[in-house]
């Protein structure tokens, strides 16, 4: 997490015990492959992925619905539930919008992540998604610039990446993105102020830096309509540029967004990439899933575990218990689960298939079974409350 970040969640938190941490027990998690998504009841994403692949992707986002009356965010509606789709890492959450529901669901494919928003009800005119994305490439704050691609999107749209050395992001929609606007960061007499600042925000862009070469967007992506709802699919792609061009990674997050347009298209991608098998007579059914939920998504392909997504990302309470193992192999087995119970039931992890899988780089350290200094640093780990539990339920 940036330090512009932290200290502006600080200020929104102080009102309450250990203001310095990003919970992550509230929401749910969704991975495949080395990238891990935490998805907040409220909407928002962000990326845990740096422990399992030295890519940090999206520091903060908000979601909205833009109309020609105004924006409304995701987290001024009411939260219905939020909940995992069978036993698949697809976490949906629906929100009343008073009026209409929104829908949205979350699944990350390998170093893509899909998030498919579907409006019902009395949809308002000409609605469209607008999403607000921090990206942190390497973890900068500084020295982040942005491109825009012309027609190589969906429908010849606009794809957009921000970047820094090797790690470049990138971010699409199914029905394209009709609208790219930069954002002002946090000004030094503002990171000093004692008021946090919503985002995005309205202000004067003066210069070209200001939009240009930070990592703050915001994009708009059209709503497309089908009978009664209207929807689209909003995806972001981290890339590592040592091993996988730019080219090969536009073409790899348009297919992405093409071939995942609509809600079933996800609940089956889900399905296809099931991580977690328990048998109907199982006992605890529940919590077993659970478990191995949470061991699947705290596992890369390189064999690396890590004890839980960092909760203080600059250690100001914690002292930092978490780790990452991958010489060794450890594995971090949460409470209420027995290898040998495991073993009994036939239970476990299955192999791992998601888009693009066959382009997951491999670097020299990672092949000698260790992640870099800077990764390894940044592991520490929240308990997840409980039973390795990470989201609040699966859906029967």
């Amino acid at each position: 997490m940036r330090l512009r970040t932290a200290l502006n969640e600080y200020k929104r938190h102080r009102g309450r015990r250990f203001p310095e941490e990003c919970r992550t027990t509230d929401g749910a998690f969704s991975a495949h492959g080395d990238r891990l998504v935490y998805v907040d009841p409220e909407g928002s994403l962000r990326d845990y992925s740096s422990a399992l692949s030295g890519l940090y992707g999206i520091d903060r986002s908000r979601l909205g619905i833009e109309t020609a009356d105004g924006t409304q965010w995701f987290d001024e509606f009411s939260t219905v539930r939020q909940h995992y789709y069978r036993e698949t890492n697809v976490v949906e959450t629906e929100y009343d919008a008073r009026g209409f529901t929104v829908h949205q669901y979350d699944l990350t494919l390998g170093r893509a992540h899909l998030t498919h928003v579907e409006l019902r009800g009395a949809i308002p005119a000409d609605a469209e998604l607008t999403a607000f994305l921090t990206f942190a490439p390497e973890g900068r704050e500084t020295q982040v610039g942005r491109l825009i691609h012309e027609d190589v999107g969906p429908d010849d749209t606009k794809t957009v990446e921000v970047f820094h050395r090797a790690e470049h992001d990138y971010v699409t929609a199914s029905n394209g993105i009709t609208d790219v606007r930069g954002q002002i960061p946090e000004r030094f007499d503002e990171v000093l102020s004692e008021e946090a600042f919503d985002f995005p925000r309205d202000a004067v862009i003066n210069r070209f830096e200001d939009t240009h070469l930070s990592g703050d967007v915001v994009v708009n992506a059209p709503l497309k309509q089908s009978g009664r709802a209207a929807r689209t699919t909003l995806v972001t792609q981290l890339s590592d540029h040592d091993s996988l061009g730019r080219e090969e990674a536009l073409a790899d997050i348009r297919r992405c967004a093409e071939a995942h347009r609509t809600a079933d298209d996800i609940r089956d991608a889900g399905r296809e990439r099931a991580t977690v098998s328990v048998p109907d007579s199982a006992p605890n059914g529940t919590v077993v899933r659970s478990d191995l939920r949470a061991l699947s998504l705290l596992t890369a392909p390189t064999g690396a575990h890590i004890a839980a997504p960092e909760f203080d990302p600059f250690y100001s309470n914690s002292g930092g218990y978490g780790y990452t193992n991958t010489a060794r192999r450890r594995l971090v087995v949460p409470s209420g689960v027995g290898r040998r119970r495991l073993a009994r039931a036939g239970m476990g992890p299955q192999p791992r298939r998601g888009c693009g899988e066959r382009r997951i780089p491999v670097g020299p350290d990672r092949q000698r079974g260790r992640l870099s200094r800077n990764a390894a640093d940044r592991t520490r780990g929240d308990a997840f409350g409980g039973a390795g539990r990470l989201g609040p339920g699966d859906d029967p």
